[in-house]
């Protein structure tokens, strides 16, 4: 009885699949009836037909397991076609809205530019840094199709990285040249970019109480950028040689190799080394503003403190207290706590106040009420989000000088010097460069900097070992958490110190200026990171079938996810950043009127 029901049960489980799936349960039955006759035949001692019933009952269960086999292997590989379309299509309609988004705010600052100077300019020309900006793009999208191109991402980026401030760095040494002959320039052509960007240097950036900067300082601020665009392609290099990385070339020696076979004392040597070189521009980038000493001393006093716990840390034998040992991270994570919170306040101890620039000469805005005061409020959000960039900056370096490797302890301190060498370089720029190419450069060292930490497209080189550092009790949100900061850590670092201002001019409409600086800090590295998404979820799909899309697709597609994460925080926190800062000033000078102090 409970054979037949059985039966019956499996009959009706038949009916309600597919096709294949209803012929494997068929076949499963009728191998199952063949089994039962034989074992009643054998047990029963009838000799005759007992074979041919054996015979029956292995053909089959092999004909089961052969279709059972082919619908495992289909429903292993087979994916919703419709759905797989629909997902892809969803992502092509974000970017398209993303790029569209950008064009319109292109428009609207180009429009109130020549509104603003009376300059009609041409909407569809491109610098040179600009046409390569957009090949890397394409370049990097078309790349990520072949196997091997992945294996070896890093070497792309680099290269772009490097080529970018190459870039950047010949536009300079020709505009140099042209700055200490200026006869020369008198003969070039008035369009040329070059003669056009000088003009531009000496009409927008200089914030002086005269109409014209002397030559002599327009050549000492070029010899300056030239040398921060020096800086940023020289630790470029260093970074580039500490991992070798990749499959193909990953037996070649490299900085990291190295360290690893000279011994102990050598890699403290580094991690001393770092700790110092961080603690020192961490405390530059802060004595070039002029704070009060309060709120400077207040500040430094956490990064001297935060230096000495990770000097406890590296050399543990100097304390002999193992409470003090364990709880090292913990009094670290609670400092860097306080200067954060501590830089956040600072939006209402910053001094506003206004200043007079060849701006407001040129165009009699000098007695306008309202554009000092909307000065002022542009003035305090670029003071302000500097601050907090970077103390973000520093203090994500120090937490990563805790976390990382010990040998990638060097890489993170070149990463933030190779950040603020950048950013000077921005910041004294007089060209009013487009926003969206300093923005996009910012993410090009920031993908760089990813693999020169010794990341990959391989889940072998994720470090869950230091995602365990400080954890006193097993915990897999915790170990989580760190272990995407430890992979992450030059993208946010990069994405922390977009917050601190770039070039362009400092007197501009408010709703202009936060447009530009929080538009394209927010849209550039989502088109980026979305093209990127969209591209390599079409390629995956194409290659379901290749020899390679478990070991070199699937976790490069897992990695894409990661960092679309991350380019999330890191644009929450600057979209975050920059409107508490803008409604914390804009609520000041209200609340303080127009009697702003003239500077």
């Amino acid at each position: 009885m409970f054979s037949q029901n059985n039966a019956e049960f499996s009959s009706e489980l038949c009916e309600s699949l597919g096709d294949i799936a209803k012929q494997s349960c068929q076949l499963y039955l009728k191998a199952s009836a063949f089994h039962n006759t034989w074992i009643f035949l054998n047990a029963s001692g009838t000799i005759s037909n007992i074979t041919e019933h054996f015979i029956n009952t292995v053909a089959t269960y092999r004909e089961f397991l052969e279709t059972a086999s082919t619908f495992l292997s289909h429903k292993a590989t087979d994916k919703p076609i419709v759905l797989l379309a629909a997902g892809i299509c969803a992502l092509l309609a974000s970017s398209l809205i993303l790029i569209y988004i950008l064009i319109c705010l292109f428009k609207e600052i180009l429009i109130w530019r020549e509104n603003l100077t009376g300059i009609k300019e041409n909407h569809y020309s491109l610098n040179l840094d600009e046409i390569f900006i957009m090949l890397c793009v394409f370049l990097h999208l078309f790349s990520l199709g072949g196997s091997s191109m992945v294996e070896e991402e890093q070497y792309t980026w680099h290269f772009f990285a490097s080529t970018l401030y190459l870039i950047f760095l010949y536009t300079n040494l020709r505009a140099l040249l042209v700055a200490e002959n200026p006869d020369h320039s008198c003969k070039m052509k008035e369009g040329e970019n070059t003669h056009h960007s000088f003009k531009n240097s000496a009409r927008y950036n200089f914030d002086l109480s005269e109409n014209r900067v002397s030559l002599w300082t327009e050549i000492s601020r070029k010899y300056f950028k030239i040398l921060c665009l020096l800086v940023v392609l020289i630790c470029g290099r260093i970074l580039r040689g500490w991992h070798q990385g990749g499959v193909n070339w990953s037996h070649l020696p490299d900085i990291s190799t190295w360290l690893q076979k000279s011994g102990v004392s050598y890699i403290k040597a580094f991690q001393i080394a770092s700790m110092f070189l961080t603690i020192i521009l961490s405390s530059f980038s802060l004595l070039v503003q002029s704070l009060t000493s309060l709120f400077l001393v207040g500040i430094l006093m956490g990064y001297f403190i935060s230096g000495l716990l990770i000097l406890l840390y590296v050399f543990p034998t100097i304390m002999a207290s193992s409470y003090l040992d364990n709880s090292i991270h913990k009094i670290f994570y609670v400092i860097l706590l306080i200067m954060v919170i501590t830089v956040l306040a600072s939006p209402w101890f910053v001094s506003l106040s206004y200043k007079k620039t060849t701006w407001t000469a040129e165009f009699g805005l000098k007695s306008s009420v309202d554009f000092i005061t909307q000065n002022v409020i542009t003035l305090g959000i670029q003071n302000c989000s500097y601050l907090i960039g970077a103390v973000f900056t520093s203090s994500w370096c120090l937490l990563q000088l805790l976390l990382q490797h010990p040998f990638n302890v060097m890489p993170m301190s070149l990463l933030l010097l190779q950040l603020y060498a950048s950013c000077a370089y921005f910041i004294i720029d007089g060209t009013f460069r487009k926003q969206w190419v300093e923005v996009a450069a910012m993410y090009f060292l920031g993908m760089a900097g990813h693999f020169s930490l010794g990341n990959s497209n391989s889940i072998a080189t994720v470090d869950v070992a230091g995602a365990f550092t400080g954890l006193s009790s097993h915990s897999m949100v915790l170990s989580g958490i760190l272990m995407f900061v430890i992979t992450h850590a030059s993208s946010l670092l990069h994405s922390f110190g977009m917050i601190m201002p770039s070039s362009g001019p400092d007197n501009s409409e408010l709703i202009h200026n936060l447009a530009a600086r929080l538009g394209f800090r927010c849209l550039i590295p989502l088109i980026l990171n979305s093209a990127t998404l969209t591209s390599f979820t079409i390629i995956l799909l194409i290659m379901r079938d290749h020899l390679f899309v478990w070991s070199v697709f699937t976790p490069k597609y897992l990695y894409i996810c990661a960092a679309t994460f991350s380019i999330y925080i890191g644009i929450l926190v600057i979209a975050a950043t920059y409107l508490y800062v803008s409604s914390i000033v804009f609520f000041r000078i209200r609340m303080a009127g127009h009697g702003v102090r003239d500077s």
